[in-house]
């Protein structure tokens, strides 16, 4: 279950963006999906897909052309990605047990 603490960040952070009606929360609230990843477990991107890492440490790894793919972010708790077209193809893994919201 989401923690209260989890809850009112992750509101913080779309309120900077700008207002958002209780109506808009609940359904972000009802669609959101959640899934925790052990360290080394891949987090599989869809193309359009919006995460929010409540806790943890991911790395984003690029394998294009490569023998050994790199390491080209990572991504803490508190910050949202959103997979897009381009970047479907570079992988995540947990580096420490990661706690993943998704829509």
């Amino acid at each position: 279950m989401i923690s209260h603490s989890t809850t009112n960040t992750l509101k913080f952070h779309l309120q900077i963006l700008g207002a958002l009606k209780p109506e808009a929360w609940l359904q972000i609230e009802q669609l959101k999906r959640s899934l925790q990843l052990k360290p080394n477990e891949s987090y599989i991107r869809k193309e359009g897909c919006l995460a929010y890492v409540a806790q943890g440490i991911l790395k984003e790894y690029d394998p294009s052309y490569r023998k050994r793919p790199a390491i080209i972010n990572f991504i803490g708790t508190d910050q949202c990605f959103v997979t897009r077209k381009q970047n479907q193809h570079n992988y995540i893994k947990a580096c420490t047990p990661t706690l993943l919201y998704y829509w």
